[in-house]
């Protein structure tokens, strides 16, 4: 018995651990706090986060939900590199689905910096370097575990629709 009990201790600590990974329900605002975080360590500006309203239930065997989640930031190629390799290394259930990238050159005057008085043979170039920002649109997915009742659901949906598919078989057969 003492082994079992310990052995018992042991997976539900397991099952906690999991929990952390896939949550069973999507917090937006935590989403958004952690996205919002990474952008501002990254040195990106976070434009917009949009969440969709509604989660998807996810195909196969494994009951999970998921949602898309749209962001857009704005930065120098270094932030939105860094911004990128933090979303790819988060220990939670979110992941990059797609990325957009938008190069632009911005004057000087648009970054608030002084323009050099050099007039050198690579003014253009350094100033074309210094001056450039990348614009990504990035698709971020979030999965979760079903919750009991949408496990419940899921599986009387299924039953139904694979009745109907038996009844519409042998009526048509």
């Amino acid at each position: 018995l003492p082994k079992l009990e310990e052995k018992m201790a042991f997976t539900e600590q397991q099952l906690e651990e999991a929990k952390k990974q896939l949550p069973d329900k999507f917090i937006v605002e935590g989403l958004l706090q952690k996205t919002a975080a990474m952008a501002n360590e990254s040195g990106v500006e976070l434009k917009v986060f949009r969440p969709d309203p509604t989660p998807q239930k996810g195909e196969g065997d494994y009951r999970y939900m998921m949602m898309e989640q749209e962001v857009e930031i704005d930065g120098r190629y270094n932030g939105v590199a860094d911004f990128l390799d933090k979303v790819a290394h988060l220990e939670s259930s979110i992941f990059i689905k797609g990325i957009e990238l938008e190069r632009r050159v911005v004057s000087d005057k648009e970054l608030g910096n002084n323009p050099q008085n050099s007039e050198g043979p690579h003014r253009e170039a350094i100033t074309a370097r210094k001056n450039t920002m990348i614009k990504a649109k990035v698709v971020l997915i979030a999965y979760r575990s079903m919750t009991s009742a949408e496990v419940a659901a899921a599986i009387v949906i299924e039953k139904a629709e694979a009745a109907a598919a038996a009844l519409a078989k042998q009526r048509g057969g």
